[in-house]
């Protein structure tokens, strides 16, 4: 994620600023080419982005999907907002979760657009936010497994406490 996420360590920065000396290529254009190569065209289904990166996570009673798409472009993703909502639902249902988070995660921007289908509360607790037309954007949130599961974690716990 163009050495931003707060899983990218001092090793990765200098790893990546050796091999850019060596290949002779900018590390910062060549990172935002990769993600533009990766970011899901109109042709991709809202099925096929959201299964993409997928994980499932367990917070007591309650059942979380969460799939996350990087981008450098997240505009072109969020014209199918509806789209991959319905989507989400149907996920939710074909899976039986109580949630369906979608993270579209701004590598530009350095944040993340959160869309949410089924019960929302445990996402609004936990980050504090009320979700608008079932998503929010939210400000320096890239990494699922520090900044968002962890987060619904916690606010899981504290939940049931």
């Amino acid at each position: 994620m163009l050495l931003k996420s707060p899983t990218a360590t001092e090793v990765d920065r200098e790893t990546v600023e050796k091999l850019a000396a060596i290949c002779g290529e900018d590390w910062n254009e060549f990172g935002a080419r990769i993600f533009t190569q990766r970011t899901p065209h109109a042709a991709v289904s809202p099925a096929d982005i959201l299964a993409q990166d997928l994980k499932t996570y367990h917070f007591g009673e309650t059942k979380v999907t969460i799939s996350q798409v990087e981008t450098v472009n997240a505009a072109a993703l969020l014209d199918a907002k509806p789209a991959l909502l319905d989507q989400m639902t149907k996920l939710a249902a074909d899976r039986e979760c109580d949630t369906v988070v979608l993270m579209i995660t701004d590598i530009v921007r350095e944040g993340t657009e959160i869309l949410v289908a089924g019960k929302a509360r445990l996402i609004e607790r936990a980050f504090d936010i009320k979700l608008v037309e079932g998503s929010v954007f939210l400000p320096d949130v890239i990494s699922r497994k520090k900044q968002v599961a962890a987060r619904l974690a916690e606010s899981a716990r504290v939940a049931g406490a």
